[in-house]
C-alpha cells in the first residue's frame, strides 16, 4: 500500500517536468526590404533626410499585429520583428529613394544637420492587416526643403494591399509593397519629379 502512495507523487513530479521540458518553436523574425530596382544615376544627386517618421505606439513592439474587425489588435507571439519596425521604415524609404533617385545620398535619420537637400517627414496612423487580409498604410507625410521655413505641401495617403494573416511571410511582402508605392510618391514630391 505505501508503495503505491510513494509511486503517485513521483509520476506526477515526472509528468510535471515533461510538460516543463517540452520545447516551444523559435519566434520567426522578419524584416522589411527595400523593393525599388536601381535607377540610373541622377546628374545632379539630392541630398533626402528620410526622418522623422513617427509611427503609432501600439506597433513599437517586437510580434506582428492584426487589427480584428472589432477594433482589437491581435499580437502574433511568434512572428517578429527583428528590429524596431521604425527603424526598418526608416531604412527601407532611404533605400528605396536612393534605388528610384540614383543618388547615393540618402540617408535615414531621426536627426541630423545637413545644410541643403530635402527632408522627408511623415507620421503613420496605421500599418498592419487586417483580419480580411487587407493590409493598410495611412500616413500624412511631407516633402522639403532642408533650409526653408516653408513646410511644404502635407499629403494623406493611404495605401492597400492584399496580405494573407495567416501566411506572416506574405503580409511582410505586401508591406515592402506598400512602403515601395510610398517611396515613389515622395521621389514624384521632389522638385523634378520622378527620376
Amino acid at each position: 500500500m505505501r508503495k503505491r502512495y510513494l509511486f503517485l507523487p513521483l509520476l506526477t513530479l515526472a509528468l510535471l517536468a515533461a510538460g516543463c521540458l517540452g520545447r516551444s518553436q523559435p519566434p520567426r523574425l522578419y524584416v522589411l526590404a527595400a523593393r525599388a530596382e536601381s535607377g540610373a544615376a541622377a546628374v545632379e544627386e539630392p541630398q533626402v533626410v528620410v526622418g522623422p517618421i513617427q509611427t503609432p505606439a501600439y506597433l513599437d513592439r517586437p510580434q506582428l499585429v492584426t487589427r480584428l474587425d472589432s477594433g482589437e489588435l491581435a499580437v502574433d507571439e511568434s512572428n517578429r520583428w527583428a528590429q524596431p519596425l521604425a527603424t526598418s521604415i526608416h531604412q527601407v524609404l532611404a533605400d528605396n529613394i536612393a534605388a528610384l533617385t540614383g543618388s547615393q545620398r540618402v540617408i535615414p535619420a531621426l536627426t541630423v544637420r545637413v545644410s541643403r537637400g530635402y527632408r522627408v517627414i511623415g507620421v503613420v496612423s496605421r500599418f498592419e492587416a487586417d483580419e480580411s487580409g487587407e493590409l493598410v498604410l495611412e500616413v500624412t507625410w511631407t516633402v522639403r526643403p532642408i533650409r526653408a521655413d516653408d513646410g511644404g505641401t502635407v499629403q494623406r495617403s493611404v495605401y492597400r494591399e492584399p496580405a494573407p494573416v495567416a501566411d506572416p511571410a506574405a503580409r511582410v511582402e505586401a508591406m515592402n509593397r506598400v512602403l515601395l508605392r510610398w517611396s515613389q510618391d515622395i521621389v514624384a514630391a521632389l522638385p523634378g519629379g520622378a527620376r
